[in-house]
């Protein structure tokens, strides 16, 4: 769940229907339910952009062989909860962080060992940066201009 302070709007994933819903912050009711591609994971605001960022998983990614469906990054207008574009980014896409100073989006992907790095406005695929195994977090600190990625069971990171 996020909210986007500018446009009054709370954006709540639903997972097992596949759908993200808008909800006027104010007043409560579901305005808009936007269909996602599958299962909606985690929800950012970019208010700069005046965009919501919504990341799902691929296709059951923990039970196909070998390593499971990319996962994607789907762009809504916060104002309307239109979708504007999807994008396929990593296996396993776990969490999302974004620098609304920079234009950036980040997304680590668990099952692909990876961050990939959005254009925000475009959601353009960027680059995609091989981290330590299972990253699982992140959060930006816009004010140095880094992101901070955690993962797990890796001794090295």
């Amino acid at each position: 769940m996020a909210v986007a302070e500018r446009s009054g709007h709370i954006f709540v994933g639903n997972s097992n229907a596949d759908t993200v819903s808008m909800l006027d912050a104010r007043t409560g009711p579901v305005l808009r339910t936007a269909r996602m591609e599958h299962s909606p994971r985690a929800v950012a605001v970019d208010d700069r952009t005046g965009r919501v960022v919504v990341l799902s998983r691929g296709i059951d990614d923990a039970y196909v062989p070998p390593i499971g469906l990319s996962g994607t990054v789907s762009a809504l207008d916060a104002r309307t909860g239109t979708v504007l574009h999807t994008v396929a980014v990593g296996v396993g896409p776990r969490a999302i962080a974004v620098d609304e100073r920079r234009g950036r989006v980040f997304v680590a992907n668990t099952r692909s060992n990876s961050v990939s790095v959005l254009d925000a406005g475009s959601g353009a695929l960027l680059r995609t940066v091989v981290v330590g195994a299972g990253p699982s977090a992140a959060a930006v600190d816009e004010r140095i201009g880094k992101v901070f990625v955690s993962t797990l069971g890796d001794d090295r990171t």
